[in-house]
């Protein structure tokens, strides 16, 4: 079991500093202040929709992978040690209310066509995707041997309006934030007070809050800030 207070889930990739697609973000997570790390935009919609989930109690970004262990992973498939100046990690850790280890680990890559043996980028050199195959199945063993659900998620998977939505809806978590009636509706659909689908289209408050008019979100705002309030 790996327990949630380890220092070894610290990012060791940062945003700022790794080699990225130039689309990756710093990202205050909403539970633990925490700075996500993400490489690209898909790992950013990915970020989005995980911290989405109610019974997700944390989420760590970009985390090392013990190198010895690695090691004797890659042994045991008859490959060679790597340079100890080498890193693995993996994208995203996330743990469960109620859990002590990690359930699910996720390995994030840009399309599916990164798998496709017959991917013009491999013509060259088939030894890329031999490594490919070989660093995803490393981490696959690793992370099952600590109980956890090994994913490899591309582009295909995402629901990108899903995550635009969450996104939106989550900027506004932090009350600091928060100032018009349509920033405080967002807040309490953030906080899940109020719920509505984010899966059918762009979310678009006013547009919400113009088809209720009988409902005084500056008052449910105001009961929810003190209820929130006295969590602290």
């Amino acid at each position: 079991m790996i327990p949630t207070n380890n220092t070894s889930l610290c990012s060791v990739l940062k945003t700022n500093r790794a080699r990225s697609t130039g689309t990756g973000s710093m990202i205050p997570d909403i539970r633990s202040g925490e700075m996500i790390h993400t490489m690209s935009s898909v790992e950013t919609d990915l970020y989005y929709i995980i911290a989405w989930n109610p019974e997700v109690k944390e989420i760590h970004s970009q985390v090392g992978m013990d190198m010895e262990e690695v090691n004797e992973i890659r042994e045991s498939l008859d490959l060679k040690k790597v340079s100890p100046i080498i890193q693995y990690s993996t994208d995203f850790v996330v743990y469960y209310k109620d859990m002590d280890t990690a359930l699910d680990v996720y390995s994030v890559k840009a399309t599916r066509e990164q798998f496709n043996s017959r991917n013009r980028k491999f013509h060259d050199n088939k030894q890329n995707y031999t490594n490919l195959i070989y660093r995803q199945a490393i981490e696959k063993i690793y992370w099952e041997r600590r109980g956890a659900r090994f994913n490899i998620v591309t582009s295909e998977d995402i629901d990108k309006g899903l995550a635009a939505n969450i996104r939106l809806v989550l900027g506004y978590y932090d009350h600091s934030f928060v100032v018009n009636e349509a920033q405080k509706f967002l807040y309490l659909v953030a906080h899940q007070y109020i719920h509505v689908p984010l899966d059918r289209g762009p979310l678009r408050p006013n547009k919400i809050l113009s088809a209720l008019p009988n409902i005084d979100i500056n008052s449910i705002y105001e009961k929810v800030r003190s209820i929130e309030e006295g969590k602290h």
